[in-house]
């Protein structure tokens, strides 16, 4: 609605301008006014992709300046060969020529800019679902470790344990983000096997045979580690 209404306020002014420059109202008018009022809905329409509310992507700010540019460019191009022409016939063919040849090729790298904003897009939100996955898969980590740790207690035994445990973690974070994206069945594996390692803290006090645990759960530890090792080398 905005777009509309200065549209007009700027199509009302330039109207009432062109009638003053133009002595006759001919065929040369009324194709620089036609140039002019399609220049400035142009101008007027890329400049609103800035004011917009929504947020000014890489395929918007690319396909902005493509419009700005043809705007001014087919504008300037008109005006610059109807004040040359002298009220001859032959600039009408060459204004008419230049514009459909500026037009094509402002179409070409209009869907140029859009094909090339779409895969630019399409990487940030590959990126930010990465970095999500990222998130939620090493925030319970360090939540496991921080849980196994209140359950074992000290001890040499549990410090090998948790030593065990901090290198495991470590070794994921070393992992690309996106690579732990195109593999959830390992992120599968992982949050299986580390719920399996907390269950057996949170049984270690209650009981007798805590030093049997404390075995199963380091080697449970470093059979993980050695798995994301591998994964991670693959």
């Amino acid at each position: 609605m905005v777009f509309l209404i200065t549209w007009c306020i700027v199509a009302a002014l330039t109207v009432g301008i062109y009638l003053l420059l133009f002595p006759i109202y001919g065929h040369l008018f009324g194709l620089n006014l036609a140039v002019a009022l399609g220049a400035e809905a142009l101008g007027i329409y890329a400049i609103s992709m800035v004011t917009s509310k929504e947020t000014l992507t890489p395929q918007k700010a690319s396909l902005r300046q493509i419009l700005l540019v043809y705007a001014i460019v087919i504008f300037l191009w008109t005006t610059i060969c109807s004040i040359a022409s002298s009220g001859s016939d032959g600039p009408y063919i060459l204004i008419y020529c230049g514009l459909i040849v500026i037009t094509l090729i402002a179409a070409l790298l209009y869907g140029l800019g859009a094909a090339g904003g779409k895969v630019v897009s399409n990487q940030e939100n590959q990126l930010a679902q990465a970095v999500s996955t990222r998130v939620t898969t090493l925030y319970p980590l360090d939540t496991w470790l921080q849980k196994i740790s209140k359950d074992i207690g000290d001890g040499e035994d549990a410090q090998a344990l948790l030593s065990e445990a901090r290198v495991t973690i470590d070794t994921i974070k070393t992992i690309p983000s996106r690579k732990l994206l195109d593999n959830s069945q390992f992120i599968e594996y992982i949050n299986r096997h580390t719920q399996s390692i907390e269950e057996q803290a949170n049984m270690i006090n209650n009981c007798e045979n805590r030093q049997e645990i404390m075995q199963q759960m380091l080697a449970s530890i470093i059979e993980l580690k050695n798995n994301i090792k591998n994964f991670k080398n693959q």
